[in-house]
């Protein structure tokens, strides 16, 4: 009889043992379930809008143009657009004083200012009578203006022969002079200019 109570009693605490264990293991799925949401609510992020394309992505793309504006020939670049150029214009640092044309060509551009360049000297005939040309090195090619894509024109005509003859004597020879009353223009002598003074002479 001893033995039979003593296992009854064996037998009960087991099973209150094992339903204490359950408890605690469905407590336990209960608490990490629990976790488990609060991860994923934590990790939904907010989308946000695109703003790749539409109206602010084109406010802030820039422009490409190709089109000459009317201040491109402001500056120190000798390049003459001829779509753009107008009177008070800065070009090679020399002021545009006066555009003249003749039809759709530019006959003339008057320049305010002087240059100071350097080259060979050479007294030809030039199809409007003898003058003195001057043949400008590398660089006083840049000093000069000259309508944008020519920029191999390197020969300007000196028109006061008078003051010319008798700085620059002899028929040719190596010369750094200063000129001024520079003028361009698409015409059979395109670049002329008035000889102010030599600066060195060979």
């Amino acid at each position: 009889m001893k033995k039979k109570l003593a296992v009854l009693l064996c037998l009960t605490a087991m099973l209150l043992l094992n339903s204490c264990n359950q408890e605690r293991i469905d407590n336990m799925e209960k608490e990490a379930s629990t976790i488990g949401n609060e991860n994923v609510e934590t990790n939904i992020e907010t989308p946000q809008p695109d703003t790749s394309s539409g109206t602010e992505a084109s406010q802030n793309t820039p422009v490409n143009e190709t089109t000459p504006d009317s201040n491109i020939n402001n500056g120190s670049d000798n390049q003459i657009y001829k779509e753009a150029v107008k009177v008070g214009d800065t070009v090679a640092g020399l002021l545009v004083t006066d555009i003249s044309k003749l039809g759709d060509n530019i006959d003339n551009i008057q320049f305010l200012g002087d240059i100071q360049v350097s080259g060979t000297y050479l007294w030809n005939e030039t199809g409007d009578g003898s003058a003195c040309i001057i043949t400008v090195d590398e660089a006083s090619k840049k000093k000069i203006p000259v309508f944008a894509g020519m920029d191999n024109l390197n020969t300007i005509v000196l028109a006061n022969n008078e003051i010319t003859e008798g700085l620059l004597p002899g028929d040719d020879g190596n010369v750094e002079i200063i000129i001024n009353n520079y003028s361009i223009g698409e015409r059979q002598i395109m670049i002329r200019a008035d000889l102010v003074e030599v600066v060195k002479f060979n």
